[in-house]
């Protein structure tokens, strides 16, 4: 039996596909060249729908296995042809009577990475369109969308270099609508692959070149930084802000899942907006630098664009505070993440998390200590004083560690009433948390001086330790309380023998301190 020429056609795709999802393996002799786009936008007409599913996928993974340099020493394929011919022949295809063909080309277009406005238009048609599976897929083609890697990064060396930023830029502006409509949607599922595709589209922000930066020549700056990619950053801003009240509208209500990944894209929204340039301690992660987005050279736009973002993300705490406290404790711990990220913005937030300070859980006390710290002082700062003393009693290292050091690098001007949980913490045998006990009650003493003399009694004893850093921190402390240190005098004496030079010297010093105060 002959086979008919669409069979054939199928064939060669076919072989040519497992080439490129193989990555171009060395064993495979002969292998086949690689495809070109124009061919396989041809084959998208062919009268055999097995060929234009075929020719679909084909252009979808021909574009990953290029931006994978999969095809080592074989001629790659011009993405920037991918990108404007092929897209709009996939975009085509959503007429097409074969829902698997439509399918395909929904999450070839995001694989492509189609011109937004064509991609756009042709999602929105998904969204309407008749079979299940075909609208659900459109959720898994954004998330291909915004994955955008080592293109989008790097050091800023040349203007041109800045060119996938604005395509990037110009794509999320374009398909904004396609982001809400989707997390409307009843479908649980699509709203979780969405809010999954927003992650992968911060990502993406993130590593977009920083334009001011110890580095980056300032010729190069100016240059790159054209009027269309400007206004580009400050829409796109605009539209996380525009997509704010509809992420906080999943974190209220469950799904658990789709809660707590709507908790991490507001998290990542607020990181990205954060002006504050300090870094932040994560609790698996390292440091991590807030404020990539809003710090770069926006002007006026950027200033105004800011103070969109900084109501929005006000409004967004107004939405998340009636679920600080509710389980499951995956979502307490997302929302609390979301809050700390949002640093004095969140300040409406603090009752609610004071309370959870006592959760039974270690890692919602550590978390609601984080948050805290990272809000910051408030009109009234005792219950929060109060509620971290107890902390440092905790059984936990590491939330008793953090405890002091929130105590000590934030509320220390208000911490007189956690000076006798940190004396006591400055005696314990453990000796990290000893020495962040230490830490904390010269910042506190440093800001209230003689108040703190409850200090003086655990100041004796950490002045004895086995640590040297925090016999090093000991007598500075005793120092600064002069004659209400009288009592450390026998102990300070003692460090005049110790096995440190530098020890013996405060100690010196400490000594000629108390005695003439």
């Amino acid at each position: 039996m002959k086979r008919a020429p669409g069979w054939r056609m199928l064939w060669s795709l076919c072989s040519t596909w497992l080439f490129c999802a193989a990555g171009g393996l060395e064993a495979q002799e002969p292998r086949p060249p690689v495809p070109q786009v124009g061919q396989l936008v041809k084959e998208l007409e062919s009268p055999s729908s097995s060929v234009r599913l075929a020719a679909a996928a084909l252009l979808g993974d021909l574009a990953e296995a290029t931006r994978a340099r999969r095809f080592r020493d074989r001629e790659e394929v011009d993405l920037t042809q991918l990108r404007e011919v092929a897209g709009p022949a996939l975009a085509q295809l959503l007429e097409d009577p074969d829902p698997a063909v439509r399918r395909m080309a929904v999450l070839s277009l995001g694989k492509v990475r189609a011109e937004g406005k064509v991609a756009a238009a042709a999602w929105m048609r998904a969204l309407q369109d008749s079979d299940r599976i075909v609208r659900q897929s459109v959720p898994d083609a954004l998330q291909a969308y915004y994955t955008r890697g080592p293109e989008i990064g790097g050091p800023l060396s040349s203007p041109e270099q800045l060119v996938p930023a604005e395509h990037f830029f110009e794509d999320l502006i374009a398909s904004a609508e396609v982001l809400r409509k989707c997390l409307a949607g009843s479908d649980e599922k699509s709203v979780l692959r969405t809010l999954q595709a927003m992650e992968a589209l911060l990502d993406t922000v993130e590593k977009t070149p920083e334009l001011e930066g110890r580095n980056i020549d300032p010729l190069v700056i100016t240059e790159a930084v054209t009027e269309p990619l400007r206004k580009a950053l400050v829409q796109s801003a605009q539209v996380l802000a525009g997509l704010l009240p509809m992420v906080v509208q999943v974190i209220q209500q469950p799904p658990t899942e789709n809660q707590r990944q709507a908790a991490l894209v507001l998290e990542k929204i607020a990181q990205l907006c954060d002006p504050r340039p300090e870094l932040l301690e994560r609790r698996e992660g390292g440091p991590r630098v807030r404020g990539r987005m809003m710090r770069r050279d926006f002007g006026a736009e950027g200033a105004e664009a800011l103070a969109t973002m900084k109501a929005a993300l006000k409004s967004a705490t107004a939405g998340i505070i009636p679920i600080v406290g509710h389980p499951p404790i995956c979502v307490q711990l997302a929302v609390l993440d979301t809050l700390e990220a949002l640093g004095p913005t969140a300040s409406a937030a603090v009752p609610e998390v004071r309370k959870l300070l006592r959760n039974h859980d270690r890692f919602v006390r550590w978390a609601a200590a984080r948050t805290l710290s990272a809000i910051g002082p408030i009109d009234d700062n005792l219950p929060t004083v109060l509620g971290l003393a107890e902390l440092v009693r905790d059984e936990d290292l590491d939330v008793a560690s953090s405890a002091c050091q929130f105590l000590g690098d934030v509320f220390a001007k208000e911490a007189g009433p956690a000076v006798p949980a940190l004396s006591c913490a400055a005696m314990s045998e453990e000796r990290e948390l000893q020495y962040a006990a230490v830490l904390a009650l010269a910042d506190v003493v440093r800001a209230i001086k003689a108040e703190a003399g409850e200090a003086v009694p655990g100041l004796i004893v950490a002045l004895q330790s086995s640590d040297l850093k925090t016999r090093q921190a000991v007598p500075p402390i005793l120092g600064e309380l002069r004659a209400a240190a009288r009592p450390a005098l026998p102990a300070l004496q003692k460090a005049l023998d110790d096995e440190n030079l530098e020890v013996r010297l405060e100690a010196a010093k400490a000594i000629l301190r108390i005695m003439n105060p």
